[in-house]
């Protein structure tokens, strides 16, 4: 937040509001943009959530059940329902308590595969990530 993305920004043609700012990431990267959506809303507007290691971090789920700022968060939820036994129900967690306390956009995709991602996880995280999907799809 004070190192990386000011770089990016300086060294590359970027918008720099958060209407234009994402992170996206898988495993640790996605509970890291998870992490990052609800702590800096100032900063990242949408996460890109691709089979998140909430395992890691217990404390994600009062993150996300606490009152938060950005009530226009966007959030894409993505896993594999073959990864393990608890990365849906864990996923699934997350995604309604965050969905208790903001206005925001899920798309949750659970295909029959591991912790692999497939050309439509990418391809469909991309075109919501770029303000594709606007209506709420909760799934």
């Amino acid at each position: 937040v004070t190192t990386l993305k000011p770089f990016v920004d300086k060294k590359f043609r970027t918008k720099k509001d958060k209407l234009n700012t994402a992170v996206a990431g898988s495993s640790l990267g996605g509970l890291i943009s998870t992490y990052a959506v609800l702590k800096h809303p100032g900063i990242f507007n949408t996460a890109g959530i691709f089979s998140p290691a909430y395992w890691i971090a217990p404390s994600i789920d009062s993150l996300a059940k606490s009152g938060l700022k950005n009530k226009e968060s966007r959030y894409w939820f993505y896993a594999g329902d073959k990864e393990s036994s608890d990365m849906v129900p864990k996923m699934e967690m997350v995604k309604n308590n965050i969905r208790k306390n903001i206005k925001t956009v899920f798309r949750l995709i659970l295909m029959k595969q591991d912790h692999t991602m497939n050309k439509h996880g990418a391809s469909g995280s991309l075109h919501f990530i770029n303000g594709g999907w606007q209506e709420n799809n909760y799934l």
